[in-house]
Formats: structure tokens, sequence, C-alpha cells
């Protein structure tokens, strides 16, 4: 059963250093206050702005008044005015100009100038953007810049008659240095008298800050060890709750008949196993007594089982067998642990149950298995004692026939020799002249007579070999000249029976050998090709030599030899079912004979071979220099 830890989010909070409140706070608090002494000063600075403004724009009037009244005609504000006025009227605004204002301007009603101390804009029209304010009878004043210096130009309404409808504008433009300067002086005093009073301010706020951050520290800390112990609180909670879903996940859905019962027997849970086992549902079972779920027979073991549970202890694997709700009974394996309670008491018990039954009826069918297995054990020893005791008769019946066939070669070649010397005798004219019918029947006498001194000559040899008396006459053996001397003994027989046998020499190292057992080999197989040969086939004599080897191959275009058969080609008196079937003759000696010397020779043969495409046979001798007839 997994359960995940969490680790809790406040636990690194908890032990970290407490913030520095006061600090925070005097910082704070001074940000404030310096926020709202620049908000303060900078309300301040407009008004100061606005007030010189408005102060510069009475004076204008008061200017506008007393020169309206002596100097200005309403036949200034016409046209423009004539050389001499504009003469008369430069001296009426001198002294206007030299008190701080930098231009006089008149205006009639269509915008245009009719005067100016600026002589060039005599003429122009110049409407402003407020010169609509001054006509309906409104002082107007705007800030502008007349090159690189900054001006207040304030334009004051011309009527001929009090209340009447302008006739024009005069329009005075003064340097907002002066007003500069008056705003300059108003916000330094108050910028002083300002931070004067928010410094005395923050000063005094700094203790009442430190007594408040104390108590929000000691507060905080109470918070943070609450807030803490009630995380860790509800962690463990969360932990004991995942827990017991786990649990009630994992006993849901167990195979396994999983219950609880109280002290005095009752059924307090039941899960789906238990449901799917007994066939009770959970609202069925649930307060019952668990004697319901065991057979009347079987009580005795309920008590004992009761007892030792009561008493504290635990049941591992009981086999028994439970009552299902149709009456039937079914095997189980009982596992039931005592609950404690707080006290330590026992409380109740968990109940697992598991459906033996499928195990039951596998260990019967074992032991009927094993019985079965000791049977045939039994029956395959008292077999494999009667096939030793055959294999003990087949052998010795095989060395009887070994001895036998060596015994009959050693008798039939004694009177084989004298016949076979009576029969050059006679075939030399020893006995006299013979005739040709004579003659004949001698050949075909000596014939025979060879073919059965060459069976007894086979015979005496695999004798030796199975008598392990095999002895090899070991030299220099020059390859080339066994396989030339052995194509040259059959190619007679070769062109009688119109097969083209060739061969095909590489250079090869001499080996160490038997040169006439070697010879014996060559001529055994090549024999063997021409025999199973039909007429205008081939056979293929080659000498090669390979990784440490001298390659004997002898490949035919006959027969072949079907699959089945390769493995028993090398064993003594073995007939393929092609040869017998086809009558050729022969005693299935000469391929057991050359495995024989083959091997003797430390060599191995190969034979590659299939129905109807002929047959390749491929002997491979290992090269070894000699050094005064022995192996190095």
């Amino acid at each position: 059963m997994l359960i995940t830890t969490i680790d809790s989010p406040g636990s690194s909070s908890a032990t970290a250093k407490p913030p520095r409140l006061a600090l925070r706070f005097a910082v704070y608090t001074g940000i404030a206050l310096l926020v709202v002494a620049v908000a303060m000063l900078w309300v301040l600075e407009r008004d100061v702005e606005t007030r010189a403004e408005e102060r510069a724009v009475v004076q204008t009037q008061q200017v506008a008044q007393a020169t309206l009244r002596r100097h200005l005609r309403g036949a200034d504000f016409a046209r423009p005015v004539t050389r001499e006025r504009r003469a008369t009227l430069d001296g009426n605004f001198k002294d206007i100009v030299v008190g701080g204002f930098l231009r006089a301007t008149l205006f009639n009603r269509a915008g245009e100038v009719t005067y100016s101390t600026d002589h060039a804009l005599i003429g122009t029209t110049r409407r402003p953007r407020t010169f609509g304010g001054v006509l309906a009878g409104r002082p107007q004043r705007s800030e502008e810049y007349l090159g690189k210096t900054k001006v207040l130009r304030t334009f004051v309404p011309v009527r001929v008659v009090a209340g009447g409808r302008p006739i024009g504008a005069l329009a005075l433009t003064q340097d907002y240095s002066s007003i500069d300067v008056q705003v300059s002086e108003a916000f330094r005093h108050t910028a002083a008298i300002l931070f004067v009073a928010l410094l005395a301010l923050w000063s005094s706020l700094i203790p009442i800050l430190r007594r408040a951050t104390a108590q929000l520290h000691d507060r905080n800390r109470q918070l943070a060890t609450q807030a803490s112990e009630l995380e860790q609180a509800l962690l463990e909670r969360r932990r004991a709750e995942e827990t017991v879903l786990q649990l009630a996940a994992i006993v849901e859905s167990s195979h396994d008949a999983i219950a609880g019962t109280s002290r005095d027997g009752a059924i307090l849970s039941w899960n789906a196993g238990a449901e799917r086992l007994f066939g009770y549902t959970a609202d069925e079972i649930i307060g019952q007594r668990a004697a319901v779920l065991v057979p009347a027979e079987r009580m005795e073991e309920l008590i004992t089982v009761a007892r030792l549970v009561n008493g504290g202890e635990g049941v591992e694997e009981h086999d028994t067998r439970g009552l299902r709700k149709d009456g039937s009974e079914v095997d189980v394996s009982l596992t039931v642990s005592p609950i404690f309670d707080h006290a330590q008491r026992v409380a109740g018990a968990a109940v697992i149950a598991r459906d033996i039954t499928q195990m039951k009826r596998q260990q019967s069918q074992l032991q009927a298995l094993l019985a079965m297995e000791r049977a045939a054990r039994s029956d395959a020893e008292a077999a494999q004692q009667a096939l030793e005791t055959r294999n003990e008769r087949l052998r010795e019946l095989d060395r009887l026939k070994d001895e036998f066939i060596s015994l009959v070669s050693h008798e039939l070649r004694t009177p084989l020799t004298s016949i076979r010397g009576y029969l050059e005798l006679l075939l030399d004219g020893g006995a006299g002249e013979l005739t040709k019918d004579q003659a004949r029947f001698l050949g075909v006498v000596d014939r025979n007579s060879k073919r059965l001194m060459h069976l007894v000559g086979d015979l005496l040899f695999l004798a030796q070999v199975e008598a392990g008396k095999l002895t090899l006459e070991l030299g220099d053996v020059d390859l080339h000249d066994v396989v030339a001397e052995a194509v040259e003994a059959a190619k007679p027989s070769a062109d009688e029976r119109g097969i083209a046998l060739r061969a095909a020499i590489d250079p090869t190292p001499s080996i160490l050998g038997d040169r006439s057992r070697l010879a014996q080999v060559l001529d055994n197989l090549v024999s063997n090709a021409l025999k199973f040969t039909t007429s205008g086939g081939s056979v293929d004599v080659r000498l090669s030599s390979a990784s440490g080897h001298a390659v004997l191959e002898v490949r035919d275009t006959g027969m072949g030899i079907a699959p089945g058969e390769q493995e028993q080609l090398f064993e003594r008196f073995f007939r393929s079912s092609e040869a017998t079937d086809r009558a050729i003759p022969g005693t299935g000696l000469g391929l057991a004979i050359v495995k024989a010397i083959v091997e003797r020779h430390e060599g191995r043969i190969e034979v590659e071979s299939a129905t109807g495409n002929g047959t390749t046979m491929r002997v491979r001798l290992p090269v070894r220099a000699v050094v005064k007839g022995v192996a190095a």
C-alpha cells in the first residue's frame, strides 16, 4: 500500500525570519507622506500660478482702461493707423513696454492688427484661438512663446460705450518670468513649511508604529503557531482519510472475502468478494452472526477461533469449509486477526476467507498425477531394465556377428587365394590350351572371385576398425599423384559406360597419411559416383586446399540421395532405397570404410545431395608438415 506524503506549505514560513514591520511601516508612511506632500505642492504651484496669472490679467485690464481713457480712439480700431498716429501710439505705449510688458497690439473685430509696438505686425490678420471669447466681452489669457521666451498674452475687449459691443481688443504680451518668480517664491516658502510639518508628523508616528508592530509581531507569531498546528492536524487527517480510502478500495476490490465482526460475532462489514463467495449481499448479512456462514459440523472450529481472537491471538490460513446462502459448502482458507480499541481491548475481528476450491481440486489432480507418474516411472524403469537387457543381448549378438564375419572372412580368404592361384594358372595355359568357351567360363569365375576377394578384404578391414586394430603406415603423401592415379584407373570403366570423368587439381601441400588407404578412399568414392551415374552424365574429381586442410571433392550427376537417408549413408551394409529399387549391385561397405579411414586421418567427410540432382562427397584432411616420416 502506497501512502503519499504531502509537505506542509507553511512549514518553511513558520521558521523563516519575521518581517521587520516597524521599518516597513515607517518606510511606507514616509512614502505616503511624501506622495501627499508632492501632490499638495503641485496643487499649490498650480494655485499660485493661476493667482499670479489672474493678477496679471487684472493689471492688464487696469493698464488698458487707463490707456483707453487717455490715448485710444475708436478710429484706431477701424483700419491700420497712419504713420503719424503710430508714432503717437508708440509714445503712449512706451512706458507700458518698459514696465514689464513686451508688446502691445490692437485688433479690430476682424482680427486685423491695426497697431502694434512690433510694427511688422500692423496690417496682418491674426485671429488667436481665444479671440472669440474676447469679442463676446470676456478677457482672455494664454501662455505662448515669443521666440524662446515664455510669455503671458492677455486680451482685453475694447468698448466705445460701457456695456456696449466690443469694437476690438487690446493684447498685452507680458514676460512670464515675473510670474515664475512669484510662483517660485511662494513654492519655496510653502515647501519648507510643509516639509517641516511632515517630518514632525512622521517622527511622531515612529513610536506609535513601533508599539503597533510589536503587537502585530506577537499576534502574528500566535497566528503562525495556530496555523501550523491546524495545518499539521489537517495534513494528518488528510493522510488518515487517504489511508482509510486506500484500505477501503483494497478491501472492496479484493477477490478474497473480507468481513469485520464485533466481539460477540456480529458481522459489521462485508466486501464484494464476500458477496461473491457466500452469496449474501451486505444488506442481508450485516448484523447477523458469523455462525450462519459455518456448517453445523464445524461449529467447534468457530468456537475455538473465537476463543483465540478474544484472547488477542490470530489465526492464519486455517483450511476449513464455509456455508453459502444456497446451502452449498465451499472450501476456504481463513485468516482471522483481532481488532483492538483505544484501550487495547479486543473490540472485534477482521476475517479474510479465500476460496481454495480450485486449489483443492488441483491438489487432488496433482496427487492423481503423482500416482500416475510413480506408476509410469515404475513401468519405465521396468522397460529400461528390459531394454538394457535387450541392448546387452544385441551387443553380444553384434560382437558374435563381428567375430563370425572375421572368422568367415579369414576362412574364406585361404580357399579364395588358392582358387585365384589356380585360375591364373589355367588362364595362363598351365594346363593346356583353352577353348574359347573354357576361357570365357574361367573369365566369369575370375571376375566373381575378385569381387568375393574384395568383399572379404572389406569385411576384414571393418573387423579391424571395430576391434580398434586398424594401423596406418604414415608418410608424406602427395595427393596430386593419388588423384591422378585414381582417375586414370577409373577412366576405362567411365568410358565404357559413356560417363565423362574429369579431374581438376590445384596446388596442394603434402599431408601426413597412409597413401594406400587414402587411395582406397578415392577409389571407393569415384567407383560409387560412376556406379550411380547413368550414361551421358559426368563425374568431377577436384583437389584444393582451404583453411589448413586438403579438400577432395567427388561430384556426380547421378540419381542423388534422399535427405532422410543421408544420416545412414556411412553405416555398414546400408543401401539407399534408390539403389535397391534399381538393383544396383553393392555391399554397402564402401562408404563405411571411407569414413573410418578419413576419421583415422583426423579428417571429416561431408555429403551434399538431393534426389535426382546428383551427389557431392567432400573429404577434408588436415595439412601437416612431415619431418623424417613423423608428424610435426
